[in-house]
């Protein structure tokens, strides 16, 4: 059973993702993170198999995060999903 994490502030693509996960065998998703210092850290305490992260509009550079990934969790496989549509001005 690989272990996930999905580090996502859009809830609605988290819970899109959740449903499919859970149609899958094989993938348990252990937490969810709405930061990217969140998802640094619970990676470092979980040990997931598998990272799915989005980028957040204003927050950290996806590739840094991608990068404290690797440094903490090499053997962690990173998934970046693509931000769908632009974010509402605001």
């Amino acid at each position: 059973m690989s272990q996930v994490i999905i580090g996502m502030a859009d809830e609605n693509l988290v819970a899109d993702l959740m449903s499919l996960l859970e149609e899958m065998d094989g993938f348990t998703v252990r937490a969810v993170a709405k930061s990217p210092t969140e998802l640094v850290d619970l990676a470092s305490r979980l040990e997931p198999d598998v990272v799915f992260l989005q980028q957040t509009p204003g927050i950290d550079r996806v590739s840094q995060t991608i990068q404290d990934l690797a440094n903490r969790r090499p053997s962690t496989a990173v998934i970046q999903v693509p931000q769908l549509h632009p974010p509402a001005p605001g």
